[in-house]
């Protein structure tokens, strides 16, 4: 079917657009519009012919497979491809090359203004400013999310609707996987998150007004933050293949007042972050001053920040953070429950000698370290070599099992 190509990469051309990315989304756009079309295959693909100003759609229909005993329900083979461009599809092509010019058109003129800050001068602008806020402690914190959080709240509706308003609900229900991963890995990349967050929970919690509002407030904003942005970040990879939040907010047209939305929070994320450590700083070396830790924190920081492709690796980040904080968290909840009773002493907790009856040896709870260590290590050795069982659930349950067996019970 023709399409004008030519008349396309010409302003892509003098708008600075790249042609393989230009030719990459209309392929893709073009396979999203012919997916709404009535009995379109699940499987297809557009080729755009540049020469010839033209463009096809392949498609390739499911072949059921017999099942056997030892895979009861296999997964349909695909047949040979053939062509499957619709007949009256011109006026609906042509105008989702249009949405597709003005898309790029628009993040090309946003990645001017925007392109400035992205870098790595915006990595240490946005890391002192994380330093400053951090420095004056939980009420510029809590005026920060009060600010950040509803706005957040409201980009994530928009966009929602904005995905499914442009690319329809059967783009994302029609939706095929590249490579699929099983449950369980899933799991262990989306809990891991949220194990992450469970020793620094306690550091906001506290200045909450009751204990009935600090749980509910923690249970509320925890998963319904990470069901809406999980979901958002889900169908817009599925509709647009493209997992960058800030190239969708560009390609909705929302523009800049989304990204500094976007650059707020991760301002919020971070400081709490900080905020955090330094606490935990403050715990190991009480004497050291506070700005001297926030200041070692903030630089570490924004040293991490400043690390090439860093998010290239972040599968690999999040499976560290499970592999520290999995166990950690199972022998903190075993401790606190099974074997204090939920009974703690704060004052003993805050003593500094061995008339602690927490002071275990020299100061250190040796058992609850090797176990630990162990769980960390087992963590590891499944995610890597036994990925099928997952990591989560397992080290969390033989963690606890293996620290309440070995802990002292007194």
């Amino acid at each position: 079917m023709e399409l004008d190509l030519a008349g396309m990469h010409q302003l892509a051309i003098e708008q600075g657009i790249d042609l393989e990315q230009l030719d990459a989304a209309l392929e893709e756009a073009l396979r999203l519009a012919y997916l709404k079309t009535p009995h379109a295959a699940k499987h297809a693909r557009v080729e755009l012919d540049t020469r010839a100003g033209t463009f096809t759609v392949w498609a390739r229909k499911e072949i059921p497979v017999e099942p056997t005993e030892d895979d009861p329900h296999p997964a349909p083979e695909l047949g040979e491809e053939y062509d499957d461009t619709p007949r009256n599809f011109g006026r609906l092509a042509a105008a989702t090359a249009r949405q597709v010019i003005g898309q790029l058109f628009r993040k090309a003129e946003d990645d001017k203004v925007f392109g400035a800050f992205s870098g790595q001068k915006g990595k240490l602008v946005t890391g002192i400013v994380q330093l400053v806020i951090t420095a004056y402690g939980v009420r510029s914190i809590t005026w920060l999310q009060r600010v950040s959080v509803p706005l957040l709240a409201i980009l994530t509706v928009v966009s929602a609707i904005l995905i499914i308003k442009n690319y329809g609900w059967s783009s994302i229900t029609n939706y095929q996987p590249v490579a699929a991963i099983g449950l369980l890995a899933g799991l262990d990349i989306v809990a891991s998150n949220a194990f992450a967050w469970g020793p620094m929970v306690c550091d906001y919690t506290r200045y909450a007004k009751s204990k009935s509002s600090s749980s509910w407030g923690t249970l509320i904003g925890s998963l319904a933050g990470a069901a809406g942005f999980m979901f958002v970040g889900g169908i817009s990879y599925m509709t647009t293949g493209n997992a960058n939040p800030v190239d969708m907010l560009l390609s909705l047209g929302l523009g800049i007042p989304a990204l500094l939305i976007i650059v707020l929070s991760s301002v919020t994320t971070n400081v709490m972050n900080l905020y955090s450590a330094s606490i935990s700083f403050v715990n190991v070396w009480p004497k050291a001053k506070p700005w001297q830790i926030i200041g070692i924190g903030g630089i570490v920081m924004t040293g991490i920040a400043l690390i090439p492709n860093l998010i290239g690796h972040f599968i690999s980040f999040l499976t560290i953070v499970g592999s520290i904080f999995v166990p950690l968290i199972a022998i903190m909840l075993v401790d606190y429950f099974l074997i204090k009773k939920q009974k703690v002493v704060p004052e003993e907790m805050l003593a500094e000698d061995s008339t602690s009856k927490y002071w275990f040896k020299g100061g250190f709870n040796w058992k609850a370290i090797i176990i630990w260590l162990i769980g960390a290590v087992m963590y590891n050795m499944l995610y890597y070599f036994w990925p099928v069982l997952g990591s989560c659930i397992p080290t969390f349950l033989v963690i606890g099992i293996l620290y309440y067996l070995v802990a002292d019970k007194k």
